[in-house]
Order: structure tokens, then sequence, then C-alpha cells
């Protein structure tokens, strides 16, 4: 099933960005899976003993400056456990962020720096469903968009 899904989204990836060629839109992709292999900051909590969340990767596409466009990628967390989110986007990106909003989706935790590696940390109070939000303010291809990666942990 995982396979199934990695393969419909790099399709919808293809279909929705149509002025980035595939081999262009791998190149992308393999990208940001680098700058997240060897992330200072994922190292950094795999240092400190947090473990990377199973499934809890995320990759999308967004057209770059504006903020009004946004990726939501949904996860269940539990309650009791720390949570980090890392970013990464590709060389076109001058600005990736995060927003992470809550089961009644109020804003709990943000990283707005002018940077394209956002990491944000929250401690579940409670389980449920929260929202991590991915936005690309700045975007050397607009028009095509940018390529971004997110990577969860916890402990």
């Amino acid at each position: 099933m995982r396979y199934v899904t990695m393969a419909v989204a790099s399709v919808l990836l293809i279909v929705l960005s149509p002025r980035v060629s595939a081999q262009n839109l791998q190149r992308y992709k393999d990208q940001v899976e680098r700058i997240l292999d060897t992330s200072i900051h994922g190292n950094e909590l795999l240092a400190r003993n947090f473990r990377q969340l199973q499934g809890g990767g995320r990759q999308g596409w967004l057209r770059g400056s504006s903020t009004s466009q946004y990726q939501p990628s949904i996860y269940s967390l539990a309650e009791g456990y720390v949570y980090a989110f890392v970013g990464a986007c590709d060389e076109d990106c001058d600005d990736l962020d995060f927003a992470l909003y809550g089961p009644n989706n109020e804003l709990l935790v943000q990283d707005d720096e002018l940077d394209d590696h956002p990491v944000i940390k929250y401690f579940v109070r409670t389980s449920g469903t929260y929202t991590l939000r991915a936005t690309i303010p700045s975007c050397d291809s607009p028009s095509a968009g940018c390529y971004y990666g997110v990577r969860a942990y916890f402990k």
C-alpha cells in the first residue's frame, strides 16, 4: 500500500507541475532526500534519543510566493510524547515554513524564520489528529513551484 501511495503521489506531482520534467522532478526529490538524510537538525534529534516516526515523512510540491497556498500533512499524535518536524526544500526554494495545528485547528507552534530548513517541536498533551502546514513564501520558480520534504521524530 505504501508503494502505491508513493506512486500515486509521484504521478500527481508530475500532473500538477507540468512545467517540470519527470527528470527534474526526480532530481528535486533526490536533492530534498539528501538534505534530510544529512540534516544537522535531524541528526541532533537522533543523538538526543528521538526516533524517526514511521510513516512520518511527507513530500510535496508548492507554488512559491504565496503564503495562502499550503500543503497539509495529517498526523495522529499520542499524548505524553515530544514530536519534532524537520524540513528541507529544493535549490529553488529560499524559504520554507511550518505551522502545527491541534485537533481543534488552533495554531500550536510555528517556524516562520527566513530559511529553508524549518524545525518545530511540540509536547503533545492530548492525543488526536494534528495538522502540519508547509508553506513556501519564497521560491525562485514561482510558476513551476518548489519541492519540499518533512521528517517527523518523537520521543
